[in-house]
């Protein structure tokens, strides 16, 4: 057997290879004019760019966002990290526009294409695990009948890598490393020897499920992170789907509907009973959101901003601005949604922790929206 190490290299190596059909031309001079970059940097460039994409197109199957995630989770950690951020923003220009764009743009379209039949090869692979294989997701009915529809579309290729005894090799290999014991075993083994397990809830979500995304604002006095949905089940009150929601700590989410109304909830608990409504605060002017009947039996209570309000929020007139909650209780009592941090002044003394309104970023729910709504590739 390979060993592990020449084995993901490999892995990182082919990858590698797409991306001299896959980089920009806005790119080109910048690679010509410079020594080729290692594999690591051409497959963080193509995973940059896979992003790029995803945030506006609805362009990759449930197959191809594993893909290409996995490699990121397997790839990146704290030390190349503000690497591969310097790399996603060089991308960017590249790859704006809205989506029609993007589906015009070759470099975009090989980078879809490529995650998508990697995707559907490592699926089509597991048709041949064997049945007591010890792989307990990839032995489920559903993922089953996924695998074997996906080898019989693609059964009849000329790709050596499509053959049945290289599919027969990879199921082989999936068998002996589906469990790994350890994030270094599973950055150690196959891509597809994971597949199955990371992609069971997908699988397990109604037709028309799309995934979902973490996205995040470059605003550095508001970190914020939304997990946008692509899901039109995913409603929080009546006719109102969410797009997206950022979770703070136990107090509870907010979160964005696809119509673009900011939307506060609040988990089941005794804090719930005593919160009468929310505000959402920006600059000084502060708008009430009213209670609307909850969906969701997680979140009893939802406050519900209006339209135009929300608007006024999520596109502030002064650039940077950002926003934060207030709860009301059954008193008339207002609390700020706080987190604690820790402060340090020129003395040493002058240290400690204290508590501060959490400021939200209206870029990232703008996103959401975006990302939620976005139309497909092609």
């Amino acid at each position: 057997m390979m060993p592990s190490r020449v084995r993901i290299r490999r892995q990182i190596t082919a990858l590698a290879g797409v991306l001299a059909l896959s980089a920009s031309p806005a790119a080109a001079p910048a690679i010509a004019q410079s020594a080729a970059p290692s594999p690591e940097v051409q497959v963080m460039t193509l995973i940059a760019q896979a992003e790029h994409i995803e945030r506006k197109c609805d362009a990759f199957t449930l197959e191809g966002q594993y893909t290409y995630r996995e490699m990121k989770l397997r790839l990146l950690n704290t030390f190349n990290q503000p690497l591969f951020e310097s790399i996603s923003n060089g991308q960017a220009p590249g790859f704006a526009g809205e989506c029609a764009a993007l589906a015009a743009n070759p470099a975009a379209v090989r980078v879809v294409d490529y995650f998508n039949a990697e995707g559907a090869r490592m699926l089509a692979a597991h048709h041949f695990l064997s049945p007591d294989a010890p792989c307990r997701a990839a032995n489920t009915p559903v993922f089953r009948q996924r695998a074997a529809a996906q080898w019989k579309a693609l059964a009849g290729s000329n790709d050596p890598r499509l053959q049945q005894a290289a599919m027969q090799q990879e199921a082989a290999m999936i068998a002996t490393q589906c469990n790994p014991s350890s994030p270094g075993n599973r950055a150690r083994s196959l891509l597809s020897a994971t597949m199955a397990s990371s992609i069971e809830a997908a699988y397990a979500k109604p037709k028309g499920y799309g995934g979902e995304m973490d996205l995040t604002g470059a605003n550095p006095d508001a970190s914020t992170t939304v997990v946008g949905y692509r899901d039109p089940l995913a409603q929080i009150v009546k006719n109102g789907v969410l797009a997206g929601t950022c979770e703070k700590y136990a107090a509870g989410r907010i979160g964005v509907l696809r119509d673009g109304r900011l939307a506060v909830m609040i988990p089941a608990g005794a804090s719930a009973a005593n919160v009468t409504s929310a505000l959402i605060n920006l600059g000084a002017t502060r708008f009430e959101a009213k209670a609307a009947p909850s969906l969701d039996p997680r979140y009893p209570k939802v406050f519900l901003l209006d339209a135009k309000a929300s608007s006024a929020v999520l596109s502030p007139q002064k650039p940077g601005s950002t926003f934060y909650v207030s709860f009301v209780t059954g008193t008339g009592e207002v609390k700020a949604w706080e987190e604690e941090y820790e402060y340090q002044g020129r003395k040493r003394s002058d240290r400690g922790t204290s508590t501060r309104p959490i400021q939200f970023d209206p870029a990232v729910f703008r996103a959401a929206i975006t990302y939620s709504k976005a139309p497909k590739f092609r």
